[in-house]
């Protein structure tokens, strides 16, 4: 790797792997002076035979080679991470030399500083276009958080990391994807088969904590039931229809009772992209395209100027 580009600092560690900055030292595409480089490292010898079904030969997990291909077919568009170049190390891992992102949404919420319903309407018009095109190519992302909104340095925000992607209708969709506090309600439940309104559900759950708190649907601890328990205060308890779901989740009274209620902006507007995202119903949520139409939109825009 020394000949090809020289790392810099460590920028995250994630399930398969960790990302560094590195300047390269050879052209690429545009010559930027800084790249990401995810080095996602072969399975070690010690793999349970129950897990080896997830990689292929030479140890390459097959959610490499997708999160590979899924980038590939969306590095041409404005709105995601460009994928510049991948090899193999000497060490057998799969390095993805991606586009240097300054900062993530998640570091801004950090500041506790309050983002202007313009800057709102900006940020999150481009990233329901983003996931729209993703789910035109029938790609679900299944992991929608702050951390993997990512601005640039020239201040465009991009969807990144696809480790958790699939395609629809794959059949080894699990109910194991999403972060626990951006996890819709039907994979909580284990409803049955789900489609792209459990990104638009993510990505709900972001724009309220840049609104609002960023705890109302965070719980202390892990688990689907103390998730579902959380949600309901805010959303309201469904009836007793769902009672028998597949997933037989134990632990809960279904009372159909009204929950607090979503925090109110003073725009209507704003409070029914909200709303509509955050339906407990999947039948009665929005799908992007159908949250792009709303009246929101239209309204005044700015940047991220000042909160870099």
């Amino acid at each position: 790797m020394s000949s090809r580009y020289k790392i810099q600092k460590k920028l995250g560690t994630g399930t398969y792997g960790v990302v560094h900055s590195a300047i390269p030292l050879h052209p690429l595409p545009s010559n930027p002076p800084l790249v990401a480089i995810k080095r996602i490292l072969p399975y070690p010898v010690t793999t349970p035979k129950n897990l080896q079904h997830s990689y292929i030969t030479g140890g390459v997990s097959i959610s490499a080679l997708r999160e590979i291909k899924i980038m590939r077919e969306l590095s041409l568009h404005e709105g995601y991470l460009k994928l510049y170049d991948v090899f193999r190390d000497e060490g057998g891992a799969v390095n993805l030399v991606l586009e240097y992102c300054e900062t993530d949404l998640s570091l801004i919420l950090l500041k506790n500083v309050t983002l202007p319903l313009p800057l709102l309407r900006s940020l999150f018009h481009t990233l329901f276009l983003s996931l729209s095109h993703l789910h035109s190519l029938s790609i679900l992302h299944r992991d929608l958080k702050p951390d993997n909104i990512l601005i640039t340095s020239d201040r465009k925000v991009k969807l990144g990391d696809y480790g958790l992607s699939r395609y629809k209708g794959y059949e080894g969709m699990s109910w194991e994807a999403v972060t626990q506090w951006y996890k819709c309600p039907e994979m909580l439940m284990r409803e049955g088969f789900y489609d792209g309104r459990i990104d638009v559900w993510s990505l709900g759950c972001v724009l309220l904590e840049c609104f609002s708190s960023p705890y109302l649907f965070r719980t202390a601890a892990e688990g689907d039931v103390l998730q579902l328990k959380c949600i309901f205060k805010v959303l309201g308890t469904p009836g007793e229809e769902y009672k028998n779901l597949p997933g037989g989740v134990r632990g809960l009274k279904w009372k159909g009772k009204e929950g607090e209620g979503l925090p109110k902006s003073g725009d209507s507007s704003f409070d029914e992209v909200l709303e509509k995202c955050l339906k407990i119903d999947v039948k009665e949520r929005a799908t992007c395209e159908e949250i792009l139409e709303m009246e929101f939109w239209k309204g005044e825009k700015v940047g991220l100027e000042g909160y870099l």
